[in-house]
């Protein structure tokens, strides 16, 4: 079974804010990407 790691791609970002403002980043606080997703997930597009 394959897994996948999401990770935030700067280059497709608009800098909108929703992920930092609306998603609960569970690694926002240290400043690091733990792969979850959710901010991938929730992203506008």
């Amino acid at each position: 079974m394959k897994t996948y790691i999401a990770q935030h791609n700067p280059q497709k970002c608009r800098e909108c804010g929703w992920c930092s403002e609306i998603v609960a980043c569970p690694g926002a606080d240290e400043l690091i990407c733990i792969g979850c997703g959710a901010c991938v997930l929730a992203c506008p597009t």
